[in-house]
């Protein structure tokens, strides 16, 4: 190998075994609606409980804390229903309606008010969670598939 550089070589290509196939991929970034509608709920709560406490604001308790359980209620109902392999596309557009309503609302209150928090932070959340729900009424994710164990 003297005289030789290391480019002169040639090399045998080995197969990728960490290469993944365009249909695997696929599947992996499958997002379902309830990995965003828990934490989106939870938000939306600890915002009104933040309201609350900051402003003295009852309104936005009431309103922060029923949304959020809502839309945490409606992710869990539809974990449920996709681990029994059925279909939960109903959970799917109430959570879009709360979070389409939040959207209005906020909108509203940042053309009353001008004040950009939490209105536009809050609306333009609410607003991606409800096109994303929207997308995913559209284009529905199959459930699980049951296992034969």
């Amino acid at each position: 190998l003297v005289g030789r550089h290391r480019s002169d070589r040639v090399e045998t290509k080995r197969p990728n075994r960490n290469r993944i196939s365009r249909d695997d991929r696929a599947s992996q970034s499958r997002m379902y609606a309830f990995c965003f509608t828990i934490p989106y709920g939870f938000i939306l709560a600890l915002g009104g409980v933040i309201a609350f406490f900051t402003r003295g604001s009852q309104e936005s308790l009431f309103a922060g804390v029923i949304s959020g359980a809502i839309m945490m209620w409606m992710g869990t109902l539809s974990i449920e229903c996709y681990k029994k392999g059925d279909s939960y596309s109903q959970h799917n557009f109430i959570s879009m309606i709360t979070s389409g309503t939040i959207t209005v609302l906020m909108g509203k209150r940042y053309v009353d008010t001008g004040k950009f928090m939490p209105a536009v932070v809050v609306g333009i959340l609410s607003l991606t969670m409800t096109l994303f729900l929207l997308y995913r009424i559209l284009k529905p994710l199959p459930a699980k598939k049951e296992s034969t164990d």
